[in-house]
């Protein structure tokens, strides 16, 4: 699964070739320099790179329609975070703002979409997805969460489509963040969007969720607009486990197979479910050493080469794998009412995530009393995860720009 823009890099060089990296060491003003063990609590922070900004249109602002390109610096957050047990984790992220901008700015909290390597985490390498730079050059302050399981968490399993680790990694660098902000005269303004495709896409949702249902007080979410999730987890599993042959990405899938062994008591799932021999080492596979391309040339592409036999038999029946059944069930994001508006983008020839999810989130969510929840079609003629992955990058800037400025 790809970042929004990174499929629009090579379109974007002659700009980046404008932009001066300068990269190095060094800290910025933290909060109180004390050890805290609250969630949200800004534990550090570190300096990762500026990008000045080119005399002409950035392709960011010139993507959504600003007439205007600012420079930006880019910080590196380590927060308090929390796993779905409650259990205090420290965790990292990005904070990108425009240095030369006059009064506030709109947050937009960017959520990236699977990836494999830890050196491709936006703290790591803010530049293996695009999206937080150039939505900052367009005037956004733009944080950018790691998640638990990369970064200064990375030797812990990273919970993948897992709506509560997913939700807390980015609502408490928000907090962390407005920590930073106001400790070095950033000013915001009241408005808090949320973006992301595939599983940035899934976890804005439940982040999205999260702060509506749980932290009402706290946050009032602007508009969300995401791309390609898989907010139906079970029916998401059940496609591919029931109806599938063949499937693009074995890595993620496994990579699901992974993470829920890790975190639920699934009975050693990634043995019994994995077919011999990547049974016993797929498990190695997620130590944030090895990228997609490298996972997938190891995994098999047919699911009856890829799953055990029992395990697919099993699960096919009714009273077959229950408890694996119900953790997923319980991470579905897509079956609640919205107070702020959601956009919605897909590839009705997506072979990752399949389209359904993005149908079954808009019906289910506009059959209650005042939603606004669209969704749009990607009209590429073929409408594949990645191959969607520049239109929705225009749409959804488009969107953000708009709505933050009243355009």
């Amino acid at each position: 699964m790809l970042g929004i823009l990174r499929k629009l890099k090579l379109h974007a060089l002659p700009i980046l070739a404008m932009l001066l990296l300068s990269a190095c060491g060094g800290s910025d003003k933290d909060s109180s320099g004390q050890a805290s063990v609250e969630r949200g609590a800004l534990l550090s922070s570190e300096f990762v790179a500026e990008y000045s900004a080119p005399g002409t249109l950035s392709f960011a602002a010139l993507a959504a329609g600003s007439e205007v390109s600012y420079s930006i610096k880019v910080v590196k957050l380590i927060y308090n975070t929390a796993l779905e047990s409650g259990d205090i984790v420290k965790a990292s992220g990005t904070f990108s703002f425009p240095t030369n901008k006059a009064g506030s700015s709109p947050m937009l909290s960017y959520q990236h979409a699977t990836i494999f390597s830890n050196l491709s985490v936006p703290s790591n390498d803010p530049l293996f997805d695009l999206s937080p730079a150039y939505a900052a050059t367009a005037g956004f302050v733009v944080v950018a969460p790691d998640y638990i399981g990369y970064g200064a968490s990375n030797a812990m399993t990273h919970p993948f489509i897992q709506a509560a680790p997913s939700a807390n990694s980015v609502i408490d660098l928000i907090r962390a963040a407005r920590i930073y902000a106001a400790d070095n005269d950033i000013s915001l303004n009241s408005q808090l969007f949320l973006a992301g495709y595939s599983e940035g896409a899934y976890t804005s949702m439940a982040a999205h969720k999260a702060m509506e249902t749980d932290y009402p007080d706290e946050f009032t979410v602007t508009g969300s607009v995401i791309g390609a999730g898989p907010y139906d987890v079970r029916g998401t599993v059940d496609e591919m486990l029931l109806n599938t042959q063949r499937i693009e990405s074995p890595a993620t899938l496994g990579y699901m197979v992974h993470a829920y062994d890790r975190y639920y008591e699934l009975d050693n799932l990634t043995v019994r479910a994995i077919a011999s021999p990547h049974h016993l080492t797929v498990d190695g596979y997620y130590d944030g050493s090895r990228t997609s391309s490298a996972i997938n040339s190891i995994l098999p592409r047919n699911m009856d080469e890829l799953f055990d036999g029992d395990f697919l038999r099993d699960y096919a029946s009714i009273t077959g794998e229950l408890t694996l059944k119900y953790q997923l069930e319980k991470n579905d994001v897509y079956d609640w009412a919205p107070k702020a508006p959601i956009r919605l983008f897909h590839g009705a020839d997506d072979q990752i995530v399949p389209y359904a999810n993005s149908v079954a989130a808009a019906s289910v969510m506009n059959g209650y009393e005042g939603v606004d929840v669209t969704l749009t079609d990607c009209d590429r003629t073929q409408s594949t995860h990645a191959g969607c992955v520049p239109e929705f990058a225009a749409f959804a800037l488009n969107y953000l720009f708009d709505e933050s400025t009243g355009r």
